[in-house]
């Protein structure tokens, strides 16, 4: 099954990436869209990690103007440290040979390869998507245009999740009829009444 898997850090874009998810569940439907993974104590995160990017197709890698600040114990960027969650989401994406798009928000710059580990310095040289506050709906709507272009799948999946998982050919046909019947008595009612008042 297709899915896009949106990764983030949380001191430098929740608000944006819990937005962005919010938006694509809404237009795609919320089995595609895979948001805020947990990791249960026990578990090998980099194991998680790389299963749950497996069952997507494409990561969208949110990236704020913090993204790649330095961490608390080195002056060298948080990516650099093995153990880094974003890194490893990366790294497994890349791996698996996954559909990686750079979105930039908050007016972040993309980065260069020497800012980057070299296990996902090929980021650097991918096209970011940059989305802005001013221009939030119409910068969705040109993602998701290019999210069904890179993924032609996801336009399946995203049909089949809106007619619902329980939803047979003849359950769809007899609900258009219901529809079309409303329509009509809808139509009359509303024509007896202009009858009636001339």
């Amino acid at each position: 099954m297709a899915g896009i898997f949106i990764s983030y850090r949380r001191d430098d874009s929740q608000g944006f990436a819990g937005r962005l998810a919010d938006d694509l569940t809404e237009i795609l439907g919320p089995e595609l869209v895979f948001h805020d993974v947990e990791i249960p104590a026990g578990y090998d995160f980099t194991e998680v990690l790389t299963r749950a990017v497996a069952a997507s197709d494409v990561l969208l890698v949110v990236i704020g103007r913090n993204w790649r600040a330095p961490s608390a114990h080195t002056a060298k960027s948080r990516l650099f440290d093995p153990a880094d969650w974003v890194r490893a989401e990366i790294e497994a994406a890349f791996d698996q040979g996954k559909h990686v798009i750079p979105v930039l928000v908050a007016g972040a710059n993309m980065c260069n390869a020497t800012e980057l580990p070299k296990s996902i310095s090929h980021l650097s040289k991918l096209q970011a998507f940059q989305m802005t506050d001013r221009r939030w709906d119409d910068d969705i709507q040109d993602l998701v245009k290019l999210l069904l272009k890179a993924v032609p799948e996801l336009r399946a999946e995203s049909a089949r999740e809106q007619l619902g998982p329980a939803a047979s050919p003849a359950q769809v046909l007899h609900e258009l009829g219901e529809r079309v019947l409303e329509a009509v008595i809808h139509r009359r009612d509303g024509s007896g009444r202009s009858e009636n008042s001339i």
